[in-house]
């Protein structure tokens, strides 16, 4: 277990535990000791305090021997709680009562008298939960009920008490361990493969137990996350050699045509095209490279994606005349929230893909429709298509599939779309359709 683990989580888990643990249990011993001897004590001493004002009212109004009949007429009914009371005389002689004990001086006004009880050689344990009022004339009346089971519950529910916390504390401790060890191992699992990540080893993996609680699901997040590193770095490797590769040729005809002394308009023209496509691809990396990071700001306002739509079909008409295609939309009207300007861009490059690659005389077709809270947009056309193996990479920079080497283009065109998608919360797939092939955006509505 790590030293700094050991040290500070498994103490604050172990002292959460432990105090939690307090908590509930010192909770609910409060509760039975309120509901089971605080409540029932109180309606005793209640009951005391309003028999004995009731047995004074009959001392002063009526006297001695009227006290003593109501002493003894109150010791024949049977109770519960079992009724104590002693009648002294000013030098602490017993007048009258069952008490067999009481204080030999007026202390306080409730006090707890022992009162066992003997019969035919049989002890009667009783505490009598007694009122000592000492009358007008010096002599003292002492009116109790027997509390002895109220008492013997109280007294064992303070030893369980007791005995509980020590309880609680020696499992709360174990129990409090025995957690922070697991979750301390399932920690150093994620530790451990962090820390060769960092060291090169980007194939490492968290280990999972396979059980599908929460330190799985995590083990399975950072498991996609790594997974997704993992492809983002092969891929810049494959985008540098790409970016070395595209941008070595035509920087070669760039200087060599610059180089020579005397220029014709064919070698300018030659070097303004060079330049032209050096600028499209700066271009292009610049804009996906901010979208990708976020650092590129969308202004999000009510897009007419069925207008949009039209727009670009209006601007690509001449093009896809010129080339003999048969250039075609149908769309429904619907809203979408982002930059009018960037959508555009994804809509047209679509387009302009697809126009490179169809045939002679061959079909492009836009279809716009709503799926439920979702703007589908399929660009179609019906050239060959792309094989399965390499649609997965078709927004990858620089990526050309086989056969489209000579098709002019900077291969970048379809990793700005899937950029400006993402950043507009929607999904770019590839279908083939046999004998055809469409790109399929979704975006939210609006």
């Amino acid at each position: 277990m790590p030293k700094r683990l050991a040290s500070s989580l498994v103490i604050r888990l172990t002292g959460t535990l432990i105090a939690v643990t307090f908590l509930a249990t010192g909770s609910l011993v409060a509760g039975i000791y309120y509901f089971g001897v605080r409540t029932p004590m109180n309606a005793v001493r209640a009951e005391v305090r309003q028999e004995s004002d009731r047995l004074l009212a009959i001392y002063e109004a009526r006297g001695e021997k009227a006290l003593t009949a109501a002493l003894i007429e109150r010791r024949k009914v049977e109770s519960e709680n079992r009724a104590f009371d002693a009648l002294l005389d000013r030098d602490g002689t017993l007048l009258t009562g069952n008490l067999p004990t009481w204080p030999d001086v007026h202390r306080n006004e409730w006090v707890a008298i022992e009162a066992d009880l003997y019969s035919d050689g049989d002890e009667a344990d009783n505490e009598a939960l007694s009122r000592d009022i000492v009358l007008a004339d010096g002599r003292r009346l002492i009116i109790g009920r027997d509390v002895d089971v109220l008492s013997d519950r109280g007294e064992l529910m303070g030893e369980a008490a007791l005995w509980g916390s020590l309880s609680v504390l020696l499992f709360g401790i174990l129990g409090g361990l025995l957690t922070s060890w697991i979750i301390a191992r399932r920690l150093e699992a994620v530790t451990g493969t962090a820390s060769q990540v960092m060291g090169g080893n980007l194939g490492i993996r968290v280990p999972l137990k396979g059980t599908g609680d929460d330190f799985d699901q995590l083990g399975m997040s950072l498991n996609a996350m790594l997974d997704r590193n993992q492809e983002l770095v092969a891929s810049l490797g494959r985008v540098s050699d790409n970016i070395a590769h595209e941008l070595r040729t035509p920087l070669a005809r760039l200087r060599t045509a610059l180089d020579r002394s005397s220029l014709t308009p064919d070698q300018v023209e030659a070097a303004r095209t060079e330049a032209d496509r050096l600028q499209q691809i700066f271009d292009a990396l610049l804009r996906i490279a901010r979208l990708d990071t976020g650092r590129h700001r969308i202004i999000r306002k009510p897009v007419q994606l069925d207008e949009l739509v039209h727009d670009a079909v209006e601007f690509y008409a001449p093009e896809a005349e010129w080339r003999k295609h048969a250039l075609g939309a149908a769309v429904v009207p619907c809203t979408v929230m982002g930059d009018r300007n960037l959508i555009f861009q994804a809509i047209a490059n679509l387009l302009d893909n697809a126009l490179k690659f169809a045939p002679e005389g061959g079909d492009v077709r836009v279809d716009l429709e709503v799926e439920g809270r979702t703007a589908k947009l399929t660009v179609r056309d019906s050239g060959p298509g792309v094989d399965a193996e390499h649609r997965e990479r078709l927004t990858e920079r620089f990526f050309r599939a086989p056969g489209s080497e000579a098709i002019h283009g900077t291969g970048l065109g379809l990793t700005l779309v899937e950029a400006i998608v993402a950043a507009h919360q929607g999904t770019l797939e590839f279908v083939d359709e046999g004998g055809g092939f469409a790109a399929v955006v979704r975006m939210p509505l609006a």
